[in-house]
């Protein structure tokens, strides 16, 4: 048949089927979803019935999430060898960290180790949850001055090779835990030594980059940051 063959009653005679349309969207606590014919500020599922243009019906189903990062609590600083161990307590599935106003990383725990410290510096934190592009308010602050392990010298222990690859190897007096910083000051690797002299790391899995390394000695004193650049 060809379509001059249908007349505008044929056309018109023809049945209707239902159009069925399922959306999904988030919006912040506070904010109201206006898309799509809605007017819905409350997390649920939403229908409306509608016709095409011409004349049959649509039905538009909303699923509809409304996020609400709640304010993180609790939040806790520890001083701990040379790094801050910080923690709170929250539900989000993200988290940012702020030190002395200004957001330091994004982490989906709730517990963060900061070991960009400088002796002597006060340092202030507040945490802030995030949901999507959901953000809550800046938990309290709390703020801790950093006092480090008692500084020694490099000529008792030695490093090699530097640069590094697949081994570094640390000699010197009774080494009681090494640590080992990324740049960005983020632990890397702890190492419990129990008093010995030679120490030989594996950093085959390491990225290439500079490395700060941290001795505990048995005698409580340390070597803070020690640069080691591995290849």
């Amino acid at each position: 048949m060809y379509i001059d063959d249908i007349s505008i009653t044929d056309l018109d005679s023809l049945p209707c089927s239902n159009v069925v349309t399922n959306l999904s969207a988030s919006i912040c606590q506070g904010e109201t979803y206006t898309q799509n014919g809605f007017n819905v500020s409350t997390q649920g599922t939403y229908t409306l019935n509608l016709q095409t243009y011409d004349g049959c019906d649509s039905t538009v189903n909303l699923s509809l999430t409304v996020n609400n990062p709640i304010l993180p609590s609790n939040l806790s600083l520890e001083m701990e060898g040379n790094h801050f161990n910080i923690s709170w307590q929250g539900n989000s599935s993200t988290y940012v960290i702020y030190r002395n106003n200004d957001s330091i990383a994004n982490v989906t725990s709730t517990s963060y180790q900061d070991s960009n410290l400088v002796n002597g510096n006060n340092y202030c934190y507040k945490i802030k949850a995030m949901e999507g592009n959901c953000e809550s308010e800046l938990s309290p602050e709390e703020c801790l001055t950093f006092i480090g392990l008692i500084d020694i010298t490099t000529q008792d222990l030695k490093f090699y090779p530097n640069p590094a690859k697949d081994y570094l190897m640390i000699e010197g007096e009774k080494i009681e835990k090494i640590e080992v910083n990324n740049i960005n000051g983020q632990l890397v690797e702890s190492i419990t030594a129990k008093g010995e002299k030679t120490i030989k790391i594996n950093t085959s899995n390491y990225n290439a980059g500079t490395y700060n390394v941290n001795i505990i000695l048995s005698n409580g004193n340390k070597i803070a940051k020690k640069a080691v650049i591995i290849r």
